[in-house]
Formats: C-alpha cells, sequence, structure tokens
C-alpha cells in the first residue's frame, strides 16, 4: 500500500479497550447542507435526500418536478437553486427569460455594460451570450429581478437562492474598469455594494419566509451579512488543483489529476500551517457577531478535494495503475475545521462529485459546548454534547489526553474515521496520531476527526408505585413492608424512549406514546399482580421495570 493511512487510537489509562458495540449505538442525524446537479443521477439524489439544505439546480435550469418531489418526501427542508447576483445572461438566439429580455431592451438604462464589454463571456469563449451587469440603484431592476425569483421560486417548488459572485469587488478587477466607471458616472460615491445589498433586502421583503445563501459577501460583511441565512467562503480549508502531475487511472487511463491543497489560505499553499487557517476562521466569526443579522445563521465552508489514488497493485501499459477512492482525510479535515468554530461544511470533489459521498455529515455530535474550541498540546478540540472533533497537523507521531468533564466516564465512543468503538477512562481519553502522506506530493497532510459517544442505553423505571407503599384511591398513604394498592391508581414510568408499554400479569393494558407516561388502573381486581412498564426507542431496543403488588380494587 502506498498510502499511508492516517489513524487515531483512543486508549484510556491501562491499556486500549475496543468495544463491540452494535453500530445502532452511534448517535446519527441527517447532514446539514449538500450541493449537487439538476442532471445528476438517481444515486446522486439519493445521497442529497439525506441533507436538509440541498442547493442543486438553477433558477433558468431547474430540478424537474419528479426529483423535487422525491427530496420532499425524503425529508429535505430547503431546496435552494442559484442565480449570479451581479449579473445575468441574454442568449444571442433569444431564448431568453421574459425578465432577461426586459433588460436586454432596456439595457442602456438597465444595465452597467450596456454595450459590453462581456468580460466573463469573452474569457470563456461564450460566443453564443453575453453577460449584462445590473444596475441596482435602477428601481425598476430591483422591482422586476425580485419578481422574477419570487415567481420561479412558486413554479419550481424551491425554498431560497444562491447567489455566486456575492459581492462587489469584481469591479476593482482590470477588465471591469469600464463596468466600474459607468457605475460611478451614474452614481457618484455609491458604493455599489451598498445597491446591491438593498436589492437582497428587497427580495427578502417580496418573498417572505426566502432563504438565502451567498458567495463570499464576507468580504464586504457590513453590506451582505445583515440580510443573508448564509455566507459562503471557498477553500478557506482544503482547494483542489492541477499541478501536471499524471497518473494511469483505473478506468481512466494516462490523465493529469488533480491534488488537494490543505493550507489554501496560508502564503505558501503547500508548507502553511493550520493556524493560518484558524486566523481566517475567527476572523470569520468576528464579522458574523459584528455584522450579522436577524436572520443570519452560520458560513458554510464550501471546501475542495481532489480523490485519493491508491495503486492498484499492478501495471497496464507499462503504467502502474491507480484507482480514485474518497479522500477521507480531506474530508474529515474540512468538516472538523469547520466544527471548531461550529459552521457548516461540505467538500466537493469536482473530478468525480461520487467520490465526496462520506458519512462524516450524519454522525451526530450535538450542539457545540462552551464559546469555542481549546489547544490540547498540538491538537485544535471542540466538544460537543455528543461528542467532539479534533484537529492537528503533525509530521510525527504524537499524542493528546484529554480531559474533560464533557467526556463521559468510562464509556463507549465512537471513532468514526477508524470504524471502530473504543472506550474512555475517567473523565479523559488519550489519542494518539499517525501522520497521513500524501501520495502525489509526499507531504505530510493535516488531519481532522470526529469522536462521537453512544447513544443513550434506552431505560424505563416505574416511579409509581414505589415498593413499600400503601396507596389509597392513587395517594401515598405510609411506608409498609408490602406494596399495597386500595382502590385506583395511576401508574407513572420515567424513560428516554419514544414509547412505554403497561402490562399487569403479562397482559397488556395500555400503550402511552407522550411524556410523561402513565396509566391509569382501576378495573375490578383483587391479588397478587406484577405490574410492567415496558420502553421502546427509535430503533426498536426495549427496556423493562416491574414491582409486584397486592391490590384490593372493587
Amino acid at each position: 500500500m502506498k498510502i499511508i493511512a492516517l489513524a487515531i487510537v483512543a486508549i484510556i489509562s491501562f491499556q486500549s479497550v475496543i468495544a463491540f458495540v452494535n453500530t445502532e449505538d452511534i448517535p446519527m442525524r441527517r447532514g446539514e447542507y449538500a450541493t449537487g446537479r439538476a442532471y445528476g443521477d438517481n444515486a446522486e439524489m439519493e445521497w442529497l435526500a439525506r441533507f436538509n439544505i440541498v442547493h442543486a439546480g438553477s433558477i433558468e435550469e431547474p430540478l424537474s418536478n419528479d426529483r423535487i418531489l422525491y427530496l420532499r418526501n425524503s425529508g429535505v427542508k430547503f431546496l435552494i437553486f442559484d442565480d449570479w447576483l451581479p449579473a445575468g445572461y441574454y442568449y444571442l438566439d433569444g431564448n431568453n427569460s421574459e425578465f432577461m429580455n426586459w433588460v436586454y431592451y432596456h439595457r442602456n438604462d438597465a444595465t452597467l455594460n450596456p454595450d459590453g464589454p462581456f468580460p466573463h463571456c469573452d474569457e470563456g469563449g461564450y460566443t453564443w451570450m453575453h453577460e449584462y451587469y445590473f444596475d441596482f440603484a435602477f428601481d425598476e431592476v430591483v422591482n422586476r429581478r425580485c419578481d422574477y425569483i419570487k415567481n420561479g421560486m412558486e413554479r419550481y417548488g424551491y425554498d431560497g437562492i444562491f447567489f455566486d459572485w456575492g459581492n462587489g469587488l469584481f469591479l476593482e478587477e482590470p477588465e471591469y474598469k469600464e463596468i466600474n466607471a459607468t457605475w460611478h458616472e451614474r452614481h457618484g460615491n455609491m458604493e455599489y455594494s451598498s445597491a446591491a445589498s438593498s436589492f437582497i433586502a428587497s427580495l427578502r421583503n417580496s418573498c417572505g419566509n426566502i432563504k438565502i445563501i451567498n458567495n463570499q459577501g464576507f468580504r464586504e460583511a457590513r453590506y451582505y451579512l445583515p440580510e443573508l441565512d448564509y455566507d459562503m467562503t471557498e477553500s478557506y480549508i482544503t482547494g483542489c488543483e492541477y499541478y501536471g502531475k499524471k497518473l494511469y487511472v483505473d478506468g481512466y487511463g494516462l490523465v493529469e489529476v488533480p491534488q488537494t491543497v490543505y493550507y489554501p489560505v496560508s502564503e505558501n499553499e503547500f508548507n502553511g500551517s493550520i493556524e493560518d487557517t484558524l486566523y481566517h476562521i475567527n476572523y470569520l466569526e468576528s464579522l458574523k457577531e459584528e455584522y450579522g443579522g436577524k436572520n443570519f445563521k452560520s458560513f458554510i465552508y464550501m471546501n475542495y478535494a481532489a480523490p485519493e489514488f491508491v495503486y492498484a497493485g499492478r501495471k497496464e501499459n507499462g503504467y502502474d495503475v491507480y484507482v480514485p477512492t474518497i479522500p477521507k482525510n480531506a474530508i474529515y479535515f474540512g468538516y472538523a475545521m469547520a466544527k471548531l468554530v461550529g459552521a457548516i461544511e461540505y467538500t466537493e470533489v469536482p473530478w468525480n462529485h461520487t467520490y465526496e459521498r462520506c458519512d462524516v455529515y450524519f454522525y451526530d455530535i450535538g450542539e457545540p459546548v462552551g464559546n469555542s474550541y481549546i489547544k490540547e498540546g498540538n491538537a485544535y478540540v471542540r466538544y460537543y454534547t455528543n461528542g467532539f472533533v479534533i484537529a492537528g497537523e503533525w509530521n510525527k507521531k504524537s499524542t493528546v489526553t484529554l480531559h474533560s468533564e464533557n467526556i463521559p466516564s468510562y464509556a463507549h465512543v465512537y471513532d468514526a474515521f477508524e470504524g471502530k468503538w473504543i472506550e474512555s477512562g475517567g473523565e479523559s481519553i488519550t489519542i494518539t496520531i499517525t501522520p497521513h502522506a500524501d501520495e502525489l506530493t509526499g507531504r505530510m497532510a493535516p488531519c481532522g476527526r470526529v469522536f462521537v459517544y453512544e447513544k443513550a442505553r434506552i431505560n424505563v423505571s416505574i416511579r409509581k408505585p414505589v415498593e413499600g407503599r400503601i396507596y389509597f384511591m392513587d395517594r401515598e398513604i405510609m411506608p409498609f413492608h408490602d406494596t399495597v394498592i386500595i382502590g385506583k391508581i395511576t401508574v407513572e414510568a420515567d424513560s428516554n424512549g419514544r414509547k412505554v408499554e403497561f402490562y399487569v400479569d403479562g397482559a397488556l393494558k395500555n400503550v402511552d406514546d407522550e411524556m410523561p407516561y402513565a396509566w391509569q388502573w382501576d378495573e375490578f381486581i383483587m391479588g397478587r399482580h406484577i405490574i410492567m412498564a415496558r420502553a421502546y426507542d427509535e430503533n426498536g431496543r426495549m427496556d423493562e421495570d416491574s414491582i409486584e403488588v397486592f391490590i384490593l380494587n372493587f
């Protein structure tokens, strides 16, 4: 094997203990956010169906009605389509929306480049269309575009929109100088992003309960963050680039392959530091606190990665053959780093999107504990109610011992990366990290890991009647050497299950699926009998408790 796999092993102070526990004991949840394509296959739809927010399709090419219905029925809460914030495409063959036809015929007032230039289309060689940049200070542009988006959402069944190019800094680039000049000629010292963010505010007002996600609005935070639900970063934790490396890939032949970049925000993207990444992440959190409006919930860290290319152990046409696999280390690292600040994260694998499907998004680590992450040795750790994440970079094997009241004592803990149950010590756990080697670059890569505490065991206990008491007409009278009931009684049970069944001598008497769990026992009966409460959780696991009583009820 040519790739050194990163391993995390948790050990208690006296020995390492692997606990064989049913996988049903792992807390799981729906994923938070995922991106997809309108033309994706059924497997992609099945993947997207496991998330709460799904960003797929555009305002001009939405998902089909049957796929929208499938995602809705699968539990997706919010469907998001995308559009370009500053501009719209006008197709020279005339196949345009009513809105873009209006823009074109009113381009002298409605756009900032009525006669060009068209930098984006020219750069991409898109000779069949032009991009027109909206003048957001022109009220009719704002009103008509709000109506266009609102009608599209209602027609296709979407809940919100993602705006690409979500700030005005593109105007500072040389190829947009003429467009920038037109803006300032018309509007003097008015900031472009002030008008663009006002458009977003108008969109929210016209559409009501819309979800609005922007791309890199944080670069002009004072304008955009007050108006958004989410803002997206790109390649802040990992990136993906081509550097001329060629491999003979199974099913592809000899091709240039991409590489994962672990330090995209460092001055040197190959020899940087995750501390550079943390600096920027912390800065974004400060912007969130300062400018985030009443609707703003979180940053979405959109990261990119290349597949891992694993040597297949054979040659073909004189070349070593490699097999592409899920870049597990990169995905876990991106996820753990974002979770250090409680943010949302998703990693795309542009080379082939099937290799981004990793279960890390579905482990239920719960809610963040404390105000921030902490540093433990060479590691950065953030505790959650159901587990913790850890991230760091190591050039050699390293050991970190975590001490925290948030770690359950002598409990089973699931190492999600390794797929193994381990055992904690007395509110402590010692983690040994083995470095991960990037096969293509030969460099050591940083790593992130996710640990999940075992799901709380199903339990039930009968709270009433209490052993060794006398009850008269549902009231406790006095202690006694036996449990005696005279008249009716309300049998009460405490449980963390989703329903409780009540039995007398093995015969089912009542089922209660709402807390507090209780059943009033009122029938003609006398003598010794056994009351039993049996509880079930959502996975069908069961626990029971019983008490023997002497009852007289006429």
